[in-house]
């Protein structure tokens, strides 16, 4: 309550400084001319009519010196409001001026940090086409497009007004784009988006993107193996009570956790408690004929989830 007092206290004692100066100085010069007029006065006319004659000039004296008073100090009033507001847009000016730069410079480092993964992306694409074994180059092209869904992020945000927030309905888009080329499966598996409009922070954005990733690569490669076609549902939400929800949804083998995995489908759905449960989120997996069903809610009001990311 006193930090909402104080500065209402300083605003109004701001705006009320010069018309209580230019009250006090004319309460000041009033007093005195009161005061001594009349000595003076006595002293200067010692009959009746002088007296009175005097006493006209005196009062035609004041208005004047009143006038000019009222008049000098509005003006050092004036003047002194026009410094203060000068004063004041040039530390506006500064600020903005400083918000500025330092929204460049962050978009900078976003930028940076998206050429520099893309230069390791890159190198190991080199790398990968020196290699015989289709297994490594497999491995090594899965840890590619989880490069890539970091550095679409960092990409988002030097793109867009928003620097340290990311729309994941254009996110979601672009990596969808990327991995139907990278596991070229855009012929015959269609993959079908129903997305809001939910805005993350860099923090939340980062893990949920690589989780969205990899929920969609165990799906183009377990799910439609010896390529089967199928569709795949990609539906994004965002409810009344502050909860993201991500429903993705194959038509392809069901997935069972009962039936032993290989090492490759064992760490990827792995990973994905893994990253579901940094996110503090919800995950359910069912399966279903035909397919499987991922459910993940996010709860964007509960604090716990950032902090713990931040840990």
């Amino acid at each position: 309550m006193k930090s909402r007092i104080r500065p209402f206290l300083l605003m109004v004692a701001h705006y009320l400084s010069g018309p209580v100066l230019i009250s006090i100085a004319y309460f000041i010069f009033g007093f005195f001319w009161i005061l001594f007029s009349d000595r003076i006065l006595l002293e200067l006319s010692p009959s009746s009519q002088d007296y009175i004659k005097y006493q006209t000039y005196k009062g035609w004296l004041y208005i004047v010196i009143t006038t000019i008073l009222v008049y000098a100090l509005s003006k050092v009033y004036a003047i002194h409001k026009d410094k203060s507001l000068s004063l004041s847009r040039e530390k506006e000016r500064i600020i903005s001026e400083n918000l500025r730069e330092k929204e460049t410079l962050l978009k900078e480092v976003h930028h940076r940090v998206k050429n520099n993964l893309q230069i390791m992306i890159s190198l190991i694409r080199l790398k990968r086409k020196h290699l015989s074994d289709a297994h490594d180059s497999e491995i090594l092209k899965e840890i590619t497009d989880k490069m890539h869904a970091i550095a679409l992020v960092h990409e988002m945000l030097y793109q867009e007004d928003l620097l340290s927030e990311v729309n994941m309905k254009g996110y979601i888009i672009k990596m969808i784009k990327h991995l139907e080329v990278s596991l070229e499966s855009r012929n015959r598996v269609k993959i079908h988006p129903d997305l809001m409009d939910v805005i993350l922070p860099l923090e939340i954005a980062v893990p949920y993107g690589i989780l969205i990733n990899e929920i969609i690569t165990n799906i183009l490669k377990y799910a439609f193996p010896d390529e089967l076609e199928g569709d795949i549902t990609l539906e994004l939400k965002k409810e009344d009570d502050g909860k993201a929800v991500l429903y993705i949804k194959d038509n392809g083998i069901e997935f069972e956790p009962s039936v032993s995995m290989d090492k490759e489908h064992a760490f990827g759905m792995r990973l994905i408690h893994v990253l579901a449960d940094q996110l503090n989120a919800s995950l359910h997996i069912d399966s279903e004929k035909p397919g499987t069903s991922y459910t993940l809610v996010l709860n964007l009001n509960n604090d716990s989830t950032s902090q713990r990311l931040n840990v």
